[in-house]
């Protein structure tokens, strides 16, 4: 369900390292709730046992376009840029995957994840992040 501000959400929040304006647009904090990406999110976070800096979730159209998204971007409805800083690639992958995420975009200082299903893309690094996410598929096979 979309809403034309994250203060416009009058539901019940459950995800405590997470707040509603961090998952909106950051241009006009238009939201997106999707409570089971959120709960998959809260979950990642809290296997990862480290906080998520999340530099994207929702964009709304004008935002996405001046930040060159892809035209039906994930972020249009709900997504995560997760920042890597502080974190170790494989183990943050881990978290995400075992909390239920399937696409992964990888790059040097972030990784994107959402619920499509068996996505992945490697923005920089392609030989390590293959190796990475190649081992993390493998071992939960």
């Amino acid at each position: 369900m979309i809403y034309k501000s994250w203060r416009n959400f009058e539901g019940e929040w459950q995800w405590r390292n997470f707040t509603a304006e961090e998952l909106s647009c950051p241009c006009c904090g238009e939201f997106y709730y999707d409570s089971h990406s959120f709960t998959m999110l809260q979950h990642a976070r809290n296997h990862a046992g480290k906080a998520f800096v999340i530099n994207s979730a929702h964009r709304c159209t004008k935002h996405n376009k001046a930040v060159h998204g892809a035209k039906n971007s994930e972020h249009l409805r709900i997504a995560f840029d997760i920042s890597l800083a502080g974190h170790d690639k494989e183990e943050l992958i881990s978290a995400l995957f075992d909390s239920g995420f399937t696409t992964f975009g990888m790059y040097n200082s972030f990784i994107h994840t959402d619920r499509r299903s068996y996505k992945k893309w490697y923005g920089t690094k392609q030989s390590i992040w293959q190796n990475i996410y190649a081992k993390i598929v493998k071992v939960r096979a």
